[in-house]
């Protein structure tokens, strides 16, 4: 494979930026990003259709609060909280994301460039991760609203939103779907995308670093070439921790509290025919943010994993050690030992994401359920 060597390669913005939102293969779901108001290309001819999008989503965001704080009876003892609280780590996503978004851009760059140089294509399990994302937020949205309303008609929800007066029926209807729609989806569209962009970015790097190891192992590349794409990669990763930490921290959160509520609906509701709108819904929520919680963990496991094969592998290389400069020898060794500790992901600083955190989960749930059942026997 003839690749061009990396020191003759002059990576500026400019060069490559408009190439690469042209044929990103992460295109649709920063389609995501977009339609809430946040752009990561920040292209000035339309800055006013991206301040439009952001204004709605902020007016969408207040008009679904509001729809909540009506149906409230009691703020500190009712399960409306956890919807509560998911709203404003819906809005704080947003505001992280959209501050990080030069962060985000730069990250989709240095990823293409390396895609272009290696000759790397976006594999059928990319392809299909990356754009069936938007009609998976289409089903988050739309599917438990419609099963919620199926088990509870013809007696909607006690809470009458708007007052129930409204007539023909038909227009009820539509109204109260719009409004659990609108709730699902602002809860659920910017914390869901920041975690399909993790996993997404997490597979498409790994993808490059298992292609400079085995080039590496096959002779394709030399040491020399290998090391330098190999420096991109370790920055790379501490940018992609700085950039979404905290965002990947809130997303975490969000699918935890699917869990505690699920188990606080299971063991708080009767199993009558009025109340399994809530435990049908907190399932397939559960199941959702099961599949989600899993993914960020075991990609960012696999990145870092992955990353410290190839960095081993530059270590026992041959090359490294050859040659009559011991002390350059020395030099490359060390820095490659202390590569280590950049090749972290973490939620924040307060957790590394490894396959640990999965267990350190399981046996929290496990804990809260049988406190629960101690006050439900």
């Amino acid at each position: 494979m003839q690749t061009i060597p990396l020191h003759k390669m002059k990576i500026t913005p400019k060069k490559f930026s408009e190439e690469i939102f042209e044929a990103d293969s992460m295109k649709p779901i920063l389609l995501l990003f977009v339609v809430n108001g946040i752009s990561i290309r920040s292209r000035t001819t339309k800055k006013a259709l991206f301040h439009l999008l952001s204004v709605t989503f902020h007016m969408l965001w207040f008009l679904a609060t509001i729809a909540n704080f009506w149906c409230l009876n009691d703020l500190f003892y009712s399960i409306h909280i956890f919807t509560i609280i998911a709203r404003a780590i819906a809005l704080i996503t947003w505001w992280t994301i959209r501050y990080k978004r030069k962060a985000l851009k730069d990250l989709l760059m240095f990823l293409k460039f390396m895609f272009k140089n290696l000759k790397l294509q976006t594999n059928l399990s990319s392809r299909i991760l990356i754009k069936s994302s938007p009609w998976l937020m289409l089903v988050i949205s739309f599917l438990p609203v419609l099963m919620w309303m199926t088990i509870s008609t013809p007696q909607l929800d006690n809470c009458e939103l708007f007052w129930a007066t409204v007539q023909p029926d038909i227009l009820y209807l539509c109204i109260y779907f719009f409004l659990l729609s609108l709730q699902q989806y602002i809860n659920w569209c910017i914390p869901f995308s920041v975690g399909l962009f993790y996993v997404c970015y997490c597979k498409e790097l790994s993808r490059v670093i298992k292609k400079l190891t085995v080039s590496l192992k096959a002779g394709e590349l030399s040491n020399v070439e290998v090391r330098k794409y190999y420096r991109i990669l370790i920055k790379l990763i501490v940018k992609l921790d700085a950039a979404l930490s905290l965002p990947v921290l809130l997303c975490l959160i969000r699918c935890f509290m699917e869990f505690f509520r699920a188990l606080t609906m299971y063991f708080q509701y009767s199993k009558d025919m009025h109340e399994i709108k809530y435990i049908v819904n907190a399932v397939f929520y559960t199941f959702e943010s099961s599949v989600l919680y899993v993914a960020v963990v075991l990609f960012a496991d696999k990145l870092q994993l992955d990353c410290n094969v190839l960095r081993k592998s530059l270590l026992r290389h041959p090359d490294i050690h050859s040659g009559r400069n011991t002390w350059k020898a020395i030099e490359k060794c060390s820095q490659l030992f202390e590569d280590k500790e950049d090749i972290k992901l973490t939620a924040w600083k307060m957790l590394r994401l490894k396959k640990k955190v999965l267990f350190t989960t399981a046996t929290s749930l496990l804990t809260y359920g049988i406190i629960l059942h101690q006050f439900h026997p």
